[in-house]
């Protein structure tokens, strides 16, 4: 059996310093009054309260603040409408999906809380899941798998990643491949086509951050998207913004990006008979040259966190310019350094304000902070900071990410290359 639970007196996530027992777990029946539960660890055993009339419903609200942005306006018809409605009703129904439901919001609170052990909450929801898909895939088998149990190993690989147990990820991760390829391909799968919706953004995000392969064909889309196709949606989003002067920055920026890229492709499949390009070197010299958005007598009327919003974009041009400029002399303390003032200025903005004036900027920062870190905890950091906000846009979020994926892959080639020139 694929799922990570190996037999009722062996350890859930075994690997790890936090490794749990089912002998030690309550039964489902246990729900309705207030428990106490004794986790071990490998150095200590102490015990954890919970009562669920008072943290279901805060987790519950977690998830839709969370994956539905339900704090924000978002489209009808978007992967964010979905996730705060339709989703938390069916997981209300199932109690399968339910668990995998807030083990999500559970682990989520914890990284955001720093905590270095998972919450009583997390492990708790975490094991009924886990339970529950054990059962239902011993009941009906690897061959029909219904649309909440693959709901339901989704939210356990996607959010099993922010406890770094790898291991377990990956255990999920080909579990849910798996029940994909045994429904037939995730056009074949239910939720009103959103279930492939949310599985083509998760997957993306764990393709990302641990550095893997394409785990399946993606459906309608044979050939490698260019990097440019994602540089036109996140154009496409910039041109949306109701402030015209952030509108008139992003286009401005974004467009020498999307040229800049091109002529750097164009030129990569001519080498190494092209002429030298004079348009790149303009091009590169104008990205690497732009003034802090704050200097500009246009902004004075934006924000603080409109400005953090033009200075990452802004940065993210100086990374670009730098990892495809061979004039320039190569060092990784100088890529360190521009990753952490893309970092502080991410930070210093939020989603609502992405939402509001471009949510492919917002991809876009992250995937060129992760295609730039040499680890799995830094690009994993990176796309935390995506905020899920494409899914306020109805019918876009699942090509964001298959594009935002090929364009991971191209920029961290290209830094790539750039290193092994300083290494030769």
């Amino acid at each position: 059996m694929w799922v990570a639970l190996r037999s009722k007196h062996q350890c859930l996530y075994g690997n790890g310093p936090f490794g749990f027992y089912a002998a030690s777990l309550p039964t489902a029946g246990d729900e309705a009054c207030e428990i106490s539960l004794t986790i071990r660890t490998v150095n200590y055993t102490v015990d954890y309260p919970i009562r669920p009339h008072v943290q279901m419903p805060m987790l519950v609200r977690f998830f839709q603040d969370k994956q539905g942005l339900s704090p924000y306006q978002v489209e009808v018809g978007s992967l964010a409408n979905y996730m705060r409605s339709t989703w938390i009703t069916q997981a209300l129904a199932d109690p399968c999906l339910l668990h995998a439901t807030l083990f999500s919001a559970a682990v989520q609170l914890d990284a955001l809380a720093g905590a270095e052990q998972p919450s009583y909450a997390t492990l708790y929801h975490q094991f009924n899941a886990v339970r529950l898909i054990r059962s239902r895939l011993a009941m009906a088998g690897l061959d029909r798998p219904d649309d909440s149990t693959i709901a339901s190993v989704l939210l356990l690989a996607i959010h099993s990643s922010l406890q770094f147990e790898q291991d377990s990820v990956e255990v999920h991760r080909q579990g849910l491949i798996q029940l994909i390829a045994a429904r037939g391909g995730l056009d074949k799968l239910g939720f009103d086509g959103f279930l492939a919706r949310i599985i083509q953004g998760s997957l993306s995000f764990l393709i990302i951050a641990y550095d893997q392969p394409e785990p399946f064909p993606i459906p309608e889309q044979e050939a490698p998207l260019g990097p440019h196709t994602f540089i036109w949606l996140v154009l496409n989003d910039s041109n949306k913004s109701p402030n015209e002067q952030i509108r008139h920055l992003l286009l401005n920026l974004f467009q020498d990006v999307q040229q800049l890229v091109r002529e750097v492709c164009t030129e990569r499949e001519l080498w190494p008979h092209a002429p030298s390009n004079s348009c790149i070197n303009a091009l590169l010299e104008g990205l690497s040259s732009r003034p802090d958005p704050a200097s500009l007598e246009q902004v004075s009327e934006l924000s603080k966190r409109e400005l953090a919003l033009l200075r990452a974009c802004s940065i993210s041009g100086r990374i670009l310019t730098y990892v495809l400029d061979d004039r320039l002399p190569w060092s990784e303390q100088q890529l360190d350094r521009l990753l952490e003032e893309l970092e502080v200025a991410i930070d210093t903005t939020d989603r609502g304000t992405w939402l509001k004036h471009s949510p492919g900027a917002n991809v876009w920062v992250a995937v060129m902070g992760a295609a730039m870190c040499r680890d799995t905890n830094g690009r994993a950091s990176f796309m935390l900071k995506e905020n899920c906000v494409v899914s306020s846009i109805k019918g876009t979020e699942s090509s964001h990410y298959v594009a935002s994926r090929f364009c991971y892959r191209w920029l961290k080639e290209r830094r790539l290359a750039r290193s092994r020139i300083i290494e030769i």
